[in-house]
């Protein structure tokens, strides 16, 4: 394994080297103007804000290529990028060979300062492998011995998995991840391979019929992102240790098809991603992992776009998915944030049909008094956190069992989703039948 893809992107010292790196070359930048340098910089800034706010706005609003607008952070050190692209230009004019060929090398340590600030925000990239797709985990197939057909605990389908539950001798302390291909076989959705992390419990040789986590991540990105970026077998490991090597069997599918696509986690033109997520994937970990039948001990979670996922599937499929964990996600599901334009590409001119399917139409035409809902979103999230208490305030009025956190300190970003999965676990605990 090459350990130059370990090397970390949020912390250590690559992010420092780059700030210092940055800074020094923003400030080399500047004084290569020399005469006129403040109004050259006046003239770079305004141009920098027009051209930063020109293209957010056709990306988001012209051609839809962003779901949602961006975080005037993210816009800021985007149009800080510009600005060292513009500067740059003027420090070439009139410079000697030595200061001609410094001047672009400072410009790309500007960019890269402004690109590691992008990420920080998101925590989309954890380190160096996960920005090259050269993941640090490589999972192995689910193999044959943890498929289903091995004896259970005594406690029956639908009694908590803590009843008559004793840690047997030898139990590993870590759970283990597989990976697993779930066949579209109802929807004929196409779906990468999903990730299964089996805790230590399912060691046992008599093992406990356990509760399922079934998780989505945020879009752009894909199953692996709960383990890169969502340290999910951290947490799970984390959780299962204070509770004697019990933990969900968690099952993080993929929602999209690929790391762009946008099927919006429901049956529409695009795809039958609903379906799949509704029946698909209960059956085959029903038919292919020792769990918990009894689908009121079972959970649906996601970040961001799967987040909203996750309140979908609570609000359509209470049945199948009693239990939400939303973290960050949005008020409804959207590819663009015209709403016509999410509309169309996915119901065509059925207005009342896309409308009828949202999360909030289904929250205050319905009652969900068996089902129980966490909401988690970072305090400084100023795009999602205002959607994320409407929907939290719906969810309670529907008859929800709900909590609702915010995070400290914390945006739109995966660290906020692995405090807010940390969270979500301890207020299902009881639900899933995890704790007595």
């Amino acid at each position: 394994m090459n350990p130059l893809i370990k090397i970390s992107l949020v912390g250590g010292w690559l992010p420092t080297t780059v700030w210092v790196l940055g800074l020094a070359s923003l400030i080399f930048l500047i004084l290569r103007l020399r005469r006129g340098w403040a109004l050259r910089v006046l003239i770079s800034a305004v141009l920098s804000a027009v051209l930063v706010f020109g293209i957010h706005w056709l990306l988001v609003y012209a051609f839809s290529l962003l779901g949602e607008p961006m975080p005037n952070s993210v816009i800021a050190w985007a149009g800080l990028g510009i600005f060292a692209v513009l500067i740059g230009g003027w420090a070439m004019k009139g410079s000697k060979t030595l200061r001609r060929a410094l001047t672009p090398i400072a410009v790309v340590c500007a960019l890269l300062l402004c690109g590691l600030q992008i990420n920080a925000y998101f925590g989309q990239y954890v380190n160096l492998g996960t920005l090259l797709g050269a993941s640090d985990v490589n999972l192995p197939t689910l193999p044959s011995q943890y498929a289903k057909g091995m004896q259970s605990s005594a406690a029956p389908a639908g009694q908590p998995a803590v009843t008559r539950w004793r840690a047997p001798a030898g139990l590993p302390s870590r759970g283990k991840l597989f990976q697993a291909q779930i066949p579209g076989t109802s929807s004929g959705f196409h779906a990468r391979a999903a990730i299964v992390y089996l805790p230590p419990a399912y060691e046992a040789a008599h093992r406990p019929l356990l509760p399922v986590l079934v998780l989505v991540a945020g879009q752009p990105g894909g199953p692996q992102r709960w383990v890169d970026a969502g340290d999910l077998a951290p947490i799970m490991n984390a959780f299962a240790k204070d509770h004697d090597g019990l933990a969900p069997v968690t099952v993080v599918v993929d929602a999209t098809g690929s790391t762009s696509a946008n099927t919006m986690c429901m049956d529409s033109k695009i795809a039958q991603a609903g379906t799949y997520l509704s029946k698909d994937v209960p059956a085959w970990i029903k038919a292919n992992l020792n769990v918990q039948p009894d689908n009121s001990r079972w959970a649906f979670g996601g970040f961001s776009f799967g987040g909203t996922c996750a309140i979908q599937m609570g609000t359509m499929y209470p049945r199948t998915y009693p239990n939400i964990i939303d973290l960050s996600g949005q008020l409804e599901p959207e590819i663009s944030a015209n709403k016509s334009t999410t509309i169309n590409a996915s119901f065509g001119s059925d207005t009342a049909g896309f409308e009828a399917v949202l999360p909030m139409t289904l929250l205050q035409e319905k009652t969900y008094p068996h089902s129980a809902a966490y909401f988690s979103v970072g305090v400084n999230d100023s795009h999602y956190g205002p959607d994320m208490a409407v929907m939290a305030a719906a969810a309670k009025a529907s008859g929800m069992h709900v909590k609702d956190v915010q995070v400290p300190g914390k945006a739109h970003s995966w660290s906020s989703a692995r405090i807010g999965l940390r969270g979500g676990l301890d207020f299902l605990a009881k639900r899933l039948g995890l704790v007595p």
